[in-house]
């Protein structure tokens, strides 16, 4: 794993929770690499499991308002991301139902020699991106702007004891 967030290249069996290597999802269910999370660089699945939901709230993005569970490991509760419920905006329909991982709280589990060969490569593709210094992965797949939640951004991510200030933050939709 690189500074820049987790490989998500072939070959790997499946990512895992950091914390405690639950396994969250495998490659099978990938849909694209380009979404940003609160701790970085995230990634689109169409399936996640041994997760447990949040309440929905609304998250504003920069392709529009999404309704949306946050949700944790279900063996040690550590965030991991989130699943999108509705879009409210028409060309982003297609999201819904789709959850977005954290790529830097997970690992990859079932990690092959060729597997470390990737990484190297990936960590080979980092550049400088502008003034700022600021080191960028190249994706294949990045066409279009990139998800990156509007608003203020909690340093780091929130742990367990700040949590409840973080959510506190978002605004929560009634179920019904």
């Amino acid at each position: 794993m690189s500074r820049a967030g987790l490989d998500i290249h072939h070959p790997f069996i499946g990512l895992a929770c950091k914390s405690c290597f639950t396994l969250i999802t495998d490659h099978d269910h990938l849909l694209s690499k380009a979404f940003r999370g609160h701790a970085g660089k995230g990634a689109l699945f169409s399936l996640v499991f041994n997760v447990s939901l949040d309440p929905p709230c609304i998250l504003l993005m920069n392709t529009g308002a999404y309704t949306i569970q946050e949700f944790a490991c279900s063996t040690c509760r550590s965030y991991l991301g989130w699943k999108i419920i509705r879009a409210h905006e028409e060309p982003e329909k297609w999201k819904e139902g789709k959850c977005v991982l954290e790529l830097e709280l997970l690992v990859a589990r079932g990690e092959t020699v060729a597997g470390r060969h990737q990484l190297r490569k990936y960590r080979s593709s980092l550049a400088v991106a502008g003034e700022s210094g600021h080191r960028r992965a190249f994706s294949d797949d990045s066409q279009g702007a990139r998800e990156r939640p509007l608003g203020p951004r909690p340093r780091g991510l929130p742990s367990n004891t700040n949590r409840m200030e973080y959510r506190k933050s978002m605004i929560y939709v009634g179920q019904g």
